[in-house]
């Protein structure tokens, strides 16, 4: 019961690569901007991977909001990581865990709880 009303509690967004040129409420996308989504709507279009996962963690993150996770998948730099990492971590209000997940297609997926 507690696994499940702490599964309740977490948002969740992530951040991708366009693979298109498109346009979305975010604004224009060009083929290989990074797009921070959450809930399936773009919240964030542009070509930092810092500021796509900032951007994410702000929409999802509340004053009750604790940890956010980040699964790291490929695509993702070392470097990028790195940058990410340290930006979440300097925003001071929340605790942060990063995990490396692998997966395909989202070189980040963000969980805030």
């Amino acid at each position: 019961r507690a696994m499940e009303e702490a599964a309740a509690r977490v948002r969740a967004g992530e951040v991708t690569r366009a693979e298109r040129d498109a346009r979305t409420p975010a604004g224009p996308v060009a083929r290989g901007d990074w797009m921070g989504m959450v809930e399936g709507e773009a919240v964030y279009v542009g070509p930092s991977v810092v500021e796509a996962a900032l951007e994410v963690v702000r929409r999802l993150a509340d004053e009750d909001s604790e940890v956010v996770t980040v699964l790291v998948g490929s695509g993702l730099t070392d470097d990028e990581r790195r940058g990410v990492e340290e930006a979440l971590r300097a925003l001071g209000s929340l605790e942060v865990e990063v995990v490396k997940g692998g997966q395909p297609r989202y070189p980040l997926l963000l969980g805030v709880e």
